[in-house]
């Protein structure tokens, strides 16, 4: 059995198993980008085609970081000595050394990923889930029928206060004094969904939504994906693209930086003290979701572990 404090270091890292936005993909270019997300180190590059890699941050030579080497196109090179890892975690040359038995290995760990909406996506699977599952984002972002924009901030809080914030229905009232309605889905990847009601005079599309994103980065920190949406196309939606960034633009970022100065400056550890009441019910259920997600990801490794242990030869 999974104890309580591995299921809720496990939640606290970010579950695995799923696709996460770890960057914009205005924020990868030329050089490689090197990056934290869940606790893991990444490098993210694009080659000459401008497709987009992911593999560990780590040269299997001596542990530099690739994200200091060189963009080779299909491969990143080590700014170290010079040995070059392709995008499978294939070491592709070692040109310090003739036939080096380094190369042809595939020792760096990779990561599929995918650019949708103006963002990257990454798969983060356990040893039992390499092979990343199918990503399904919500009608918002999947559908051609709606305008987006992008929203991206890093906060200086842990994912799960930001999960927490979305789902939490009455500190809008309060923090920002508008109403909405939420939504969360796990299809890939776990997403959260709120629709404000607008007056018809407001723009067209009936309610503007946001579909988001929390990506940890580390136990400390996160970052926040928000797309705002209508559902409109053609001229319609270049108007209204053109009237979001002049008019709300900035009213919606304030909005954020309410959420941001509220979560990076709540109390040390306040969940383990906190008193939940009736508005609470959708958060409460999704931290169990959560929860039970990890400790069936944990479970499940430690059946295989163990099953491994028991077949293994004996010495």
């Amino acid at each position: 059995m999974v104890d309580r404090k591995a299921v809720e270091d496990r939640v606290n890292r970010g579950l695995l198993n799923l696709w996460y936005p770890v960057l914009p993909s205005w924020a990868v270019a030329g050089a490689p980008v090197g990056i934290t997300r869940l606790s893991e180190n990444l490098v993210v590059w694009r080659d000459e085609a401008g497709t987009v890699h992911a593999v560990e941050d780590r040269c299997p030579h001596r542990g530099a970081r690739l994200s200091l080497g060189w963009n080779l196109g299909d491969r990143l090179a080590c700014w170290y000595h010079g040995v070059e890892v392709d995008g499978t975690g294939t070491v592709r040359k070692v040109p310090a050394v003739d036939r080096c038995p380094l190369e042809g290995q595939r020792v760096v760990k990779s990561y599929p990923v995918q650019e949708i909406c103006g963002a990257i996506f990454a798969y983060f699977g356990d040893a039992l889930h390499a092979e990343p599952c199918p990503l399904q984002l919500p009608e918002d972002l999947a559908s051609g029928e709606y305008g987006k924009i992008l929203c991206f901030a890093k906060w200086k809080c842990n994912y799960r206060y930001a999960v927490d914030n979305v789902m939490d229905p009455m500190h809008g009232t309060y923090l920002h004094s508008v109403s909405h309605s939420m939504a969360t889905g796990e299809t890939g990847a776990v997403w959260l969904r709120l629709a404000i009601p607008y007056r018809a005079s407001a723009g067209p599309g009936g309610n503007f939504g946001i579909a988001g994103f929390a990506t940890p980065v580390d136990e400390d920190n996160c970052l926040v994906f928000f797309w705002r949406t209508r559902k409109c196309k053609g001229w319609v939606r270049d108007v209204w693209q053109f009237m979001y960034r002049v008019k709300l633009e900035g009213l919606h970022w304030a909005v954020l930086e309410q959420d941001r100065v509220v979560l990076e400056n709540m109390a040390p550890n306040p969940r383990p003290r906190e008193f939940l009441y009736q508005h609470d019910t959708g958060l409460a259920r999704l931290r169990r979701v959560l929860e039970q997600k990890a400790q069936a990801q944990l479970e499940a490794l430690d059946k295989a572990q163990a099953a491994r242990a028991q077949h293994a030869p004996a010495a």
